[in-house]
């Protein structure tokens, strides 16, 4: 016994003494990169983002139901050839759809590949009660103290200005890239992109281009949300999560509440929900995630460093942790929420009919014919029908966060964000990016934003707003980025 417990002590000895080597020879890929000194805020190109939110560029979810977003899209694109004349004027512009252009501004080297800038013109609608919860009207484009209020001021107008700015003063400058740049900013994102990017990546494939790199709008800057890391940290999106909704929908004879039957399609329905809901998706630390840990680690500090410099022997303790909070949660497994329940119209008429749709965001790694094998084999109930609503993709595949374009987009942002940490992750949300997947391996999705406390909550939500001086380093990032190509 005691020869027992001496071997099992020598054997957690040599275990602590191996994972605490890991830990500590774990060597930082962060490339050593020169800050470039705080932004200088320019108030006329703030200005011009203001005057960009007044038109009211909304998308409409449902078939016809966009009409007013296509003429103040046509509207803004006047206003954007008069704000950017140079870009306008030297480079090849292609309308698609109803709204997106893609320009191509030609650099000194056509031997070498295009890069390619992605981002969306459009913006997801006010709802008109939810406009009266506004500190300032949606559409007004107001600024108040240094900050700018309204629809898009982050999701994603900032984006598209900003780099219109970087790319309009390098033509002022009269400094062209030795890489050909592509602009490519859609009018339909938000309602999947189909009339946008998708037509334009079908172009770019009719003639054969290829882009080194796309950048698209995405993750952001954080601080104190990484544990164990102090400094600011960027995270770039390599792959996006998947996106897929299943009707769930179920016919029985219907009759009088007075007398119901014991399987009547409400109980059966949600009888399959409630088995649905109760059902987690494995967790997984690999593909993005993993090197995410992978690079974060030896940034760490204390335990944070040991642990996740082992995942190998710790990955049940980190997979424990990060599942406690719905966002950590969501980026390692395929997550799903009811998100619709439809079933009779009076109350004492048992209905016939009753219909659901489950959403799920698909890790990469996971696909949609395996969620719905899954999902069939969770209900066990021939007499619910199962089918696909609306649109679908299976997860983005997962660019590597190394080489050259990497390297480039790394660079941008550490000239930009002082002592920023650049780390892989994944995309929880959906882009444009998800059409250009066949014509590109290397995609990656950062915004250019701060992201502390609610910073953020505005996006898709009430109060969007953008400081000046976030404004500044979005178009700094961007000079910065570009002038590498």
């Amino acid at each position: 016994m005691r020869r027992l417990l001496r071997l099992t002590l020598i054997a957690i000895g040599l275990i602590f003494c191996t994972t605490l080597f890991i830990a500590l020879s774990r060597k930082s890929s962060q490339k050593p990169v020169q800050w470039l000194g705080t932004a200088v805020a320019d108030t006329a190109a703030f200005l011009r983002l203001a005057e960009s939110l007044q038109f009211r560029t909304e998308s409409q979810d449902g078939t016809g139901s966009n009409y007013k977003r296509d003429s103040a899209m046509q509207l803004l694109h006047e206003w954007l050839r008069d704000k950017y004349p140079l870009i306008h004027s030297r480079a090849m512009v292609h309308y698609f759809g109803k709204g997106s252009v893609l320009f191509t501004l030609h650099g000194k080297n056509p031997k070498l590949q295009p890069c390619m800038f992605s981002a969306h013109l459009d913006v997801v609608p006010v709802l008109p009660k939810e406009a009266l919860m506004w500190r300032f009207r949606p559409y007004d484009g107001i600024i108040h103290k240094d900050t700018l209020w309204g629809r898009g001021s982050q999701d994603d107008k900032f984006s598209v200005l900003a780099i219109l700015e970087a790319v309009e003063s390098m033509l002022k400058s009269d400094r062209l890239p030795q890489h050909t740049i592509l602009l490519a900013f859609g009018h339909d994102e938000e309602t999947g992109g189909h009339e946008g990017a998708a037509e334009i990546a079908k172009w770019l494939e009719k003639q054969n281009i290829q882009p080194a790199f796309i950048s698209d709008e995405g993750l952001g800057l954080t601080q104190g949300i990484v544990p164990g890391i102090q400094k600011p940290v960027a995270l770039i999106g390599i792959s996006e999560k998947g996106f897929l909704s299943l009707r769930l929908e179920i016919r029985t004879g219907g009759g009088h509440s007075s007398m119901p039957k014991a399987n009547n399609a409400c109980k059966r329905l949600t009888q399959a929900l409630n088995r649905i809901e109760n059902y987690r998706f494995p967790a997984r630390l690999d593909g993005p995630m993993h090197g995410f840990f992978q690079n974060a680690a030896p940034e760490m500090s204390g335990l944070y460093r040991y642990i996740f410099s082992n995942l190998w022997l710790t990955s049940p303790l980190v997979k424990w942790q990060l599942s406690q909070n719905e966002k950590t949660d969501a980026s390692i497994r395929t997550s799903h929420v009811t998100t619709m329940l439809f079933a009779g119209d009076k109350e004492n008429v048992v209905p016939a009919m009753a219909w659901a749709v489950v959403n799920f965001r698909i890790l990469p790694g996971d696909s949609i014919h395996g969620i719905m094998h899954k999902i069939n084999t969770l209900i066990n109930d021939t007499a619910i029908h199962i089918s696909i609503y609306n649109d679908h993709n299976e997860a983005a595949p997962v660019s590597p966060h190394d080489g050259w374009a990497w390297d480039c987009m790394e660079t941008a942002i550490k000239q930009t964000y002082q002592d920023a940490v650049v780390l892989p992750g994944l995309m929880i949300g959906g882009t444009d990016s998800k059409n250009y997947t066949r014509i590109c391996k290397n995609i990656y999705r950062f915004a250019p934003l701060r992201i502390q406390g609610n910073s953020t909550d505005g996006i898709h939500g009430i109060n969007e707003r953008l400081p000046m001086t976030e404004y500044a380093e979005a178009i700094a990032f961007y000079r910065n980025f570009i002038s590498q190509l």
